[in-house]
Formats: structure tokens, sequence, C-alpha cells
């Protein structure tokens, strides 16, 4: 449109349309354009989430560890209605890029699968050997993403608090000296005096028995709320009599502790004769004394006999008591009349089953 024309469409216009009537239109135009301006400004076409709509939850805290260990952690994320909108997918990792040895740390994880503006993923926390024991201070990052037009991305910082106790350990103690009898099975209880929180299982072993002797720990391992283990040691009859230095070893894997004692293996019992040799008339008798030496609490009744070439065809021999439950008996000989003079040589054996003492004894058969 030319200039012309336009000033003759102005002219007829206000030719017909008071002059009051174009003002007040003119106020309603203002009006509406600044209605609309300012409910596009608020319009949640595009919203956005701000940190204090973003929740971090973990699932542990405070956590209480001991250096040298890890442990999952699963942490919920979600976002508040404020956002207007639903969350999609967010992503977990430390506050800092700083990790050492130092100071606790935590590796990341993501979660792409939210429901109802949650979601949960797991960190794994991991504790140095060399960080120092008390309380320390994670920062847990969470990146989230929403949206379905625009994407919106909002993060927050949730401090998790992480306890470190001293490195739990214990101590193997044993009594000093253990005494086991030939034949026969003896017990020492094992003590395990426990620290820094440990609650471990204890594997016990024992090195150093000598032939013919075993052993077992009762229980073993130990679990962690025990501090008491039996040990057994049994010694075989033919066990060779002896001192011997035993070490125990206690070991959870990663504390290692050992404690030695003494191991006495000792004959149960032993046999002596009131004398060497004893002389005897054809057809006559004569008597001794066997006596019985016992280790103490070995109580078990001995089994006495005589052997020799000549017993049962010369010789008679008969004990009383036999078996012998005390430490003395009494040992009678009869030497027949037809036995021909000479010295005879007898075997005067004690034995509990295969374990076995002896003593010789020298008959000197006489003319009558």
């Amino acid at each position: 449109m030319d200039k012309n024309s336009r000033q003759s469409c102005r002219t007829i216009f206000q030719s017909h349309i008071p002059h009051r009537v174009l003002g007040l239109y003119f106020v309603m135009i203002l009006l509406i354009l600044s209605c609309k301006d300012k409910n596009e400004e608020s319009s949640p076409t595009n919203p956005s989430c701000t940190i204090s709509d973003v929740s971090i939850v973990p699932g542990i805290n405070p956590v209480t560890i001991t250096p040298g260990e890890d442990i999952m952690i699963d942490v919920e994320v979600s976002i508040n209605s404020n956002c207007h909108d639903f969350l999609t997918n967010f992503v977990l990792g430390p506050g800092s890029d700083k990790i050492n040895n130092n100071s606790p740390y935590i590796t990341g994880c993501e979660n792409n699968n939210c429901l109802n503006n949650t979601g949960n993923c797991s960190i794994l926390l991991i504790v140095p050997l060399s960080v120092d024991t008390g309380t320390h201070l994670i920062e847990i990052k969470a990146d989230v993403y929403g949206g379905t037009d625009v994407v919106q991305h909002a993060t927050n910082i949730a401090n998790l608090e992480v306890i470190v106790n001293q490195i739990g350990s214990f101590i193997l103690e044993i009594q000093n000296e253990v005494k086991v009898s030939q034949g026969w099975v003896t017990s020492v209880s094992s003590f395990i005096n426990r620290s820094g929180s440990h609650t471990g299982d204890i594997s016990l072993s024992l090195e150093g028995l000598p032939d013919l002797t075993t052993y077992y720990f009762e229980p073993n391992p130990l679990p962690g709320d025990f501090d008491t283990s039996e040990l057994v040691i049994n010694a075989e009859y033919n066990a060779l009599p002896g001192e011997y230095l035993v070490t125990a070893f206690g070991s959870d894997g990663q504390v290692n502790s050992s404690d030695t004692l003494t191991l006495f293996v000792v004959e149960p019992f032993s046999l002596s004769l009131s004398q060497d040799s004893i002389t005897i008339q054809q057809g006559m008798y004569g008597a001794l004394i066997v006596h019985l030496s016992r280790v103490e609490g070995y109580s078990i009744p001995i089994d006495l006999s005589a052997e020799g070439n000549i017993v049962g065809q010369g010789i008679n021999a008969s004990f009383n008591p036999d078996p012998v439950e005390g430490i003395i008996s009494e040992l009678t000989i009869y030497a027949d009349s037809l036995l021909p003079t000479g010295s005879y040589p007898l075997s005067i054996t004690g034995s509990v089953n295969q374990l076995e003492k002896n003593a010789t004894l020298y008959v000197l058969v006489e003319e009558d």
C-alpha cells in the first residue's frame, strides 16, 4: 500500500470512529498483549529441575568398615513434583575425581530404567589398607536427566559417612606344656584374644608333632563368636617318649598368630622288680614283688605275664593280683623237682592293649 492509500484509509477510519472509542480500543489491545507476554514467561513448556528437587539416599549411612575391605551400597535417587516431568535416567559418581590410598572412595554406577521418578543403583565403597581409622565423609554426586520435549539435567551431592575402625586382629595363646601318655589321648584349650571388632573365622593347625602322634582342634575353624578351641593330641602305643617343641598356628586369611608349647610323650607306666634274680631249690617256691609306676591320672588295669623257654615246663609263675589296678603285685615262682639246676631267664611283662613294659628276672634253681 502506497503513502496516499494509507492516508486515505486513515482519513476514512477517523471519520467513522469517534476519538474516544478509538483510544479505548488501543488500550484494550495493549492489555491483551501484556497478558500474553506474562503467560508465555510462566508457561511450563521448558521446565527445569534444581538441586533441591533431587534426592540422594544411600541404603547404609553411616557405614562402619575396616581398612582393606569394600562393600556394595544401594543408593536411591528421585526427583520431586517441582520438576513437572519424569526422571528417565541418572549417573552416580564421586563428588571429587581425586582418588588416593589415604581415604575411602567410591566407584560410579548408572540407572536407565527409572520408574515413578525414582531409581536405584549400587556403588562400591573401597577402603584401602593405608586409610587412617576415624570418620570420613565421601561425596556422592548424582546427575539426573529427564523430560519429554526438552532433555532436562540437574545435579546434587550427598555425603556418605564412613567410619573406619581398626583392622580386626587376634592373638593365639595355648598352654606352655602338654603331657600325653603312649597309647593315650590328652586335651588342652587354645584361647583366641580378639581385638578391633574381629569376628572372622580362624583356622587352627599344629606343626612339630613327633611320629605316631596325631591331633585335631574342636571346633576348627573357630567361628567368629567363639574364643576357645580344644586341642586333642593322640599318641600311639609305640610313639617315642621324649620332649618336643610344637607350634600352634591360627589364621583368618589376613591375620596370622602363633604360640609354642612343649609336648612330653611319656610312658603311662613302668615296671620294675624288687630283685633282679631269685634262688629256688628244686620242688620249692620263691616270691618277689612287681612294682608298677604310673603317671598321674593313669588308672587302667595292667595285665601281668611271665615268659621264657622253661615257663610251663618246669617253672610256673603266678601274680596276685592280676590284672593290677594299683602299683604292686606279688610274683610267686615254683621250680619243679625234676628241673635241672641252673639259671633261667624270665621276661616279666606288664601290658595294656598293645602297650608293653618289661623286666628280666633270673631264676637260679639249686638242688634240693
